[in-house]
């Protein structure tokens, strides 16, 4: 949007464009997670064995929804902050590729971290991508103790942390020395 001019036009409305693009972001997830669930459900009831597979319960379920909506704030907060290079850069699709093909590798999304040498998947555990899709499946198969939930949360709540406050400032200084050019 900062190429596009359209952070121009959205600094003029009377909202907080990080709040926003998070709504919009969050919003987003949801609708996608309802289409998924839509979509699961026939083959369910299909084949309902499968289910059973999952040793499914409330707390787990309830953990899980815990774990993919920090998971999806988790997301918006890293990639924001590779966005915010864009004020300096103009362009942030280049690092933000780079990113984003790191991330599919450190979440297990191209294969699970457990397949990782023990010093990859050491350094994975100080690393927040783990939290975006490796963390939140062990929760849904139930791999992951009421202990190492907890720790895990309080660690994806102090990235999230540490990622709003390196967003606030990068935003504040981005902000600065913005230059609207061509509206």
């Amino acid at each position: 949007s900062i190429l596009r001019g359209q952070l121009s036009a959205d600094l003029i409305r009377p909202f907080k464009i990080p709040s926003y693009l998070l709504a919009k972001h969050l919003a987003r997830v949801l609708s996608e997670t309802i289409i998924h669930v839509l979509l699961v459900c026939p083959i369910l009831l299909m084949f309902p064995n499968l289910l059973l597979e999952f040793n499914l319960d409330v707390t787990s379920a309830i953990q899980f929804a815990i774990a993919v909506s920090l998971a999806s704030i988790l997301n918006f907060s890293i990639f924001f902050t590779i966005g915010s290079a864009a004020f300096w850069t103009k362009e942030a699709s280049g690092l933000q590729n780079v990113i984003r093909n790191s991330t599919r590798l450190f979440t297990g999304e191209l294969m699970p971290v457990d397949l990782f040498p023990a010093l990859i998947q050491k350094i994975t555990f100080f690393l927040p991508f783990q939290y975006i899709l490796y963390f939140p499946i062990k929760v849904l198969i139930s791999e992951v103790s009421s202990g190492d939930f907890y720790v895990a949360i309080l660690n994806i709540l102090i990235w999230i942390t540490s990622l709003s406050l390196v967003n606030i400032i990068l935003w504040k200084f981005g902000l600065r020395q913005y230059e609207a050019v061509g509206i």
